[in-house]
């Protein structure tokens, strides 16, 4: 099986990566486990190698928004090597049975003391991060909300369906309602209308996407 963090660890040098595999840690984690809560000290960050998993936050109202959906080949935490006894800003919950690689902030300034080209890749994936975060803040200000509804709903199509033309997205209105910056009754009147049109099909629990080409071109 292809590993799917290869194409990220390929942004370093052979040397760099080999050292970095060294370090790393691999962690199971069983459908509903929290790999983390918001507040808790942070050490280490994770490479997602199969399964997915949900960041959330803590609402003024007490309850919890879903702020993203990270997959294979994606990673989280990383700001916990970087802060001095910091404290996680998300709850990490894994969604399915997942796999991790797992970095320790004692491992990475080892290593990045020794490799500077290591310190470089994890600030990439900050600024990343941060670019990402920047394009969804102004998403959420000045994009119509049923365009931000069918962008996330391409996003968890991409992530659970890969290149398949059409498929089940085992995710609940709610979620895609936090993703979006919405509430559900409005993600399920966007939905409602998109079932109409013959672009998905709304199940309990799940969405089946039947056309994914015209989701995208709602979703520009």
């Amino acid at each position: 099986m292809t590993d799917p963090t290869a194409e990220l660890f390929a942004r370093l040098p052979e040397r760099e990566r080999d050292r970095v595999r060294t370090v790393l840690r691999r962690r199971r984690f069983d459908a509903g486990t929290v790999v983390c809560h918001e507040g808790d000290p942070g050490d280490s960050c994770h490479f997602v190698v199969d399964g997915r998993f949900s960041v959330s936050v803590a609402t003024a109202l007490g309850d919890r928004a879903v702020l993203a959906i990270h997959g294979p080949g994606e990673v989280f935490g990383e700001l916990a090597l970087f802060l001095d006894e910091g404290t996680r800003t998300a709850t990490i919950t894994a969604l399915e049975a997942s796999t991790t690689l797992e970095l320790h902030r004692h491992e990475f300034d080892d290593v990045s003391r020794q490799y500077p080209a290591v310190l470089r890749f994890f600030v990439v994936l900050l600024a990343e991060r941060t670019v990402r975060l920047s394009h969804a803040a102004l998403s959420g200000l000045f994009d119509p909300v049923d365009k931000r509804v069918y962008a996330q709903l391409c996003l968890l199509a991409d992530l659970y369906l890969g290149d398949a033309p059409q498929g089940a997205v085992p995710v609940r209105q709610e979620i895609v309602a936090g993703l979006a910056g919405t509430t559900r009754p409005t993600v399920n009147r966007v939905l409602k209308q998109a079932e109409h049109d013959g672009l998905v099909e709304l199940r309990r629990g799940q969405i089946d996407v039947l056309d994914r080409d015209t989701l995208r071109r709602r979703a520009r």
